[in-house]
């Protein structure tokens, strides 16, 4: 599974320092857009009920600040317990980094890099391509983690309302068209897994 690969060549190794690879492994956990994970502030992340707030996005192509989500609506995302183990010493670490050299976050940004700014997209692409290259997969960008979210849930059968809901698109036939060929193999799995249930109702009956 490249899937399973690729977290584990993120996991390999990894420190609380390491900004990149924790936005990747958020990203992968819940599909959002990498402008939303790097306008993320302390408050964002809910370690008590294991949610991700998205209120907002960073603008890294011009103002270089905060800007509305695409579609200019907030929404709240589960986050399973691993990933917010994970994160949870990354977030401290930076807290602490913050207070002891007296860092003036005035954004309360969670991912910085050197400075008060968010870690660019260029860096966090750079870690991500390193780490398909170590788990012997195809490179993909950070938004090719919303992508493999995506598709996971969907293959998962989940239902299509939830997996556009989370991913924060606009409607419905947004995520059917972005991921219609995933639809449409999760269908196949289902017409296969329906066949066989039905076949063993005969094999019983006789």
């Amino acid at each position: 599974n490249q899937t399973e690969s690729l977290l584990d060549a993120l996991l390999d190794g990894l420190q609380p320092t390491d900004t990149a690879k924790h936005i990747c492994i958020l990203q992968m956990a819940t599909g959002a857009r990498i402008g939303e994970v790097m306008a993320a502030t302390f408050d964002s992340l809910n370690f008590s009920n294991n949610t991700f707030e998205i209120n907002k996005s960073w603008d890294y192509k011009d103002s270089f600040g905060f800007k509305p989500t695409k579609n200019k609506e907030n929404r709240t995302i589960s986050v399973d317990d691993s990933t917010m183990a994970l994160l949870k010493p990354f977030v401290d670490q930076v807290k602490r980094h913050n207070l002891k050299n007296g860092v003036k976050n005035r954004h309360r940004l969670i991912f910085v890099g050197e400075g008060v700014n968010p870690l660019t997209v260029e860096a966090v692409n750079k870690c991500l391509k390193g780490a398909c290259r170590k788990a012997g997969i195809p490179e993909i960008t950070s938004h090719g983690l919303r992508h493999t979210h995506a598709s996971i849930l969907l293959l998962h059968k989940m239902d299509l309302h939830y997996v556009s809901e989370r991913l924060g698109h606009k409607s419905q036939l947004t995520t059917a068209s972005i991921y219609a060929h995933v639809i449409k193999e999760a269908k196949e799995k289902g017409d296969q897994q329906a066949a066989a249930i039905t076949n063993t109702l005969y094999a019983r009956a006789r």
